[in-house]
């Protein structure tokens, strides 16, 4: 997978862990799709594809998944795996303007280790690309 890796036993107490991707047709967003969805069977948890988001890997893509993800004020997931930073970045931004924190309400994790991931309160979780 490229040097890509979600190690199982990495992910925790988490078991409603949601996914943002990228566009389909690029192929590091369908690599990361897929380490997401193997990660979840290593660690046993089932999949559920309700908590799956397309994205297009703008920081804007939040907008839909948080239109889609969150109703009432509850949040159907404990943690998010997002397809790169800014998609990340967006989503922590609307989250807490929401009122909602990381990591006390959710836990959340992105790819490409961009150096804006070292801004924000808390920094951003991010995979490098090996």
């Amino acid at each position: 997978m490229d040097g890509l890796i979600i190690a199982a036993g990495s992910i925790g107490n988490y078991l409603k862990i949601a996914f943002i991707s990228g566009p389909p047709v690029n192929h590091d967003s369908c690599e990361r799709l897929q380490a997401y969805k193997e990660a979840l069977e290593e660690d046993s948890i089932t999949l559920d594809r309700t908590i799956i988001y397309q994205g297009d890997f703008s920081y804007n893509s939040y907008r839909s998944f948080i239109a889609s993800m969150i109703a009432d004020q509850n949040l159907p997931f404990d943690a998010i795996v997002s397809a790169n930073d800014e998609m990340a970045l967006g989503l922590m931004t609307a989250l807490k303007i929401r009122g909602y924190s990381a990591p006390e309400d959710y836990a959340i994790i992105g790819f490409d280790d961009i150096n804006e991931c070292r801004i924000g309160q808390p920094e951003l979780t991010t995979i490098s690309k090996l």
